[in-house]
């Protein structure tokens, strides 16, 4: 991330990409209800041998096809809108920085280095103390640091600074100043490139094989994703998730999220979200389902037996919650801890009083 491409940068480009994934994930999560709830039953209930059962696992099929497509496009989403927002700050700091620059009429290079003028008086000579070229300073202790590591010791470029040990522009009243400009463009172009490097690093994550067919290694492989763009996203979103309040304050943080930022916390994490009590109870539900897709698949590409037999139990757990029951069950909670739990709840908690149960394997 250099100032060009910084200063160029339009953060709400990004916010519309977003959207534009976000409507996908939308049209793709409609599209499998559709054809869970409408197509598949109706087929089920008029047809029956071999002919039909061949088209229910071809509609069996479409649907994960159309499920993959809303997980995927939902991290893409969650990650372009965590680029967008982070990126804003440093953004920010760069333009006030330059627009100082402009002011004072002090020149910036394409690198962020400053030029300041002559001025003040050397009390010996009585000449002007010469101006020059300042590097800023970013804060880091590596090479990249170029106000430590170059262009010479104090970071100073100068048309009399042959001896690294006198700073020819001591005195000079312009020389704070342009540091401090040089100092925030270096702050600036580092955050922004580590934010850009941090979501770059996820998103390459998020591209698919050509004619992908989905199973548990595409889970898995979409089980890695979600915790890439988590991790990229954490100070976005996961920071905000008020894990040491009561059920009673998250429900009201939960409560006062737009929708959209609803469905980016269930996109990116759906094993926090999913057990985290004060919660709505059918959001819970949602990401724990969820869930126990990406944990079926990280779970397949494990060989010891504490993993099949978690994977036996979530894939029982993943029928149930493909049948129609009286009164409908929730999953309130999904874990691979331990020997794997599940909480499963018939009937809502949160409209009235319920039976719930708690299994370990």
């Amino acid at each position: 991330m250099d100032l060009k491409t910084l200063k160029a940068l339009a953060p709400s480009e990004y916010a519309e990409a977003a959207d534009g994934y976000r409507a996908v994930r939308d049209m793709a999560d409609a599209a499998r209800e559709r054809v869970d709830k409408q197509i598949s039953t109706a087929m089920q209930k008029a047809n029956e041998g071999e002919a039909a059962e061949a088209a229910q696992k071809q509609l069996k099929k479409l649907s994960a096809n159309f499920h993959y497509t809303q997980v995927e496009c939902g991290l893409i989403s969650g990650a372009l809108n965590g680029f967008s927002s982070e990126i804003i700050a440093p953004r920010r700091r760069l333009t006030e920085a330059l627009e100082e620059a402009a002011a004072l009429g002090f020149p910036v290079s394409a690198s962020g280095d400053v030029t300041f003028p002559a001025g003040g008086k050397n009390e010996l000579t009585g000449d002007k103390i010469p101006g020059g070229t300042i590097v800023g300073n970013n804060g880091m202790l590596g090479p990249s640091n170029r106000g430590i590591y170059g262009p010479d010791s104090n970071g100073l470029y100068g048309p009399d600074a042959t001896n690294q040990e006198i700073n020819p522009h001591r005195g000079n009243p312009h020389l704070a100043k342009a540091q401090d400009i040089a100092d925030r463009i270096a702050h600036a172009l580092r955050e922004a490139e580590e934010i850009d490097d941090r979501y770059q690093e996820a998103l390459r994550k998020l591209k698919a094989a050509p004619g992908l067919e989905v199973g548990t290694k595409t889970w898995a492989d979409t089980a890695a994703d979600t915790a890439a763009v988590g991790s990229a996203a954490a100070n976005y979103l996961e920071d905000n998730i008020p894990l040491d309040k009561s059920p009673a304050a998250r429900k009201s943080w939960w409560d006062h999220l737009s929708q959209e930022q609803r469905d980016e916390y269930l996109a990116l994490y759906p094993d926090v979200i999913g057990n985290l009590d004060g919660i709505p109870v059918a959001a819970r539900d949602e990401a724990n389902r969820e869930n126990v897709e990406l944990l079926i698949g990280k779970l397949s590409e494990r060989d010891d037996e504490e993993s099949r037999t978690m994977l036996d139990g979530l894939k029982g757990i993943q029928r149930k919650l493909h049948e129609r029951s009286v009164p409908p069950m929730y999953l309130l909670g999904i874990g691979d801890e331990g020997n794997g739990r599940a909480i499963v709840s018939y009937g809502n908690p949160d409209v009235k009083p319920t039976r719930t149960t708690r299994l370990r394997r």
